[in-house]
């Protein structure tokens, strides 16, 4: 069965590489290169801090809307988390 993520990932690597913004995929998606089983279909991409800056004019264009902290591939639904560089991750019952 292909999933919405494998349908998302060609317009997420379409806009980041129009607005030029440097990626890393991370995630879920990033262990599939050794070996693991994938149970999520959200993807998750390390980005620089000016990444939303520069992919908000290219959005629309390609699908996406921003939703939140993350953004959403409109035609199938996939969200798309980005992790900015330098900023902590809030853990659950971790005080920061």
């Amino acid at each position: 069965m292909r999933l919405r993520r494998d349908d998302a990932l060609p317009h997420v690597r379409a806009l980041f590489t129009d607005a030029k913004v440097p990626h890393r995929i991370v995630g879920g998606l990033a262990i599939l290169h050794d070996g693991y089983a994938l149970t999520t279909e959200g993807i998750d991409l390390l980005v620089g801090r000016d990444a939303w800056e520069r992919l908000s004019p290219y959005l629309a264009a390609h699908g996406f809307e921003r939703a939140g902290a993350h953004l959403r591939h409109v035609a199938t639904g996939v969200r798309v988390d980005l992790f900015v560089e330098g900023h902590r991750l809030a853990r659950p019952g971790i005080l920061a």
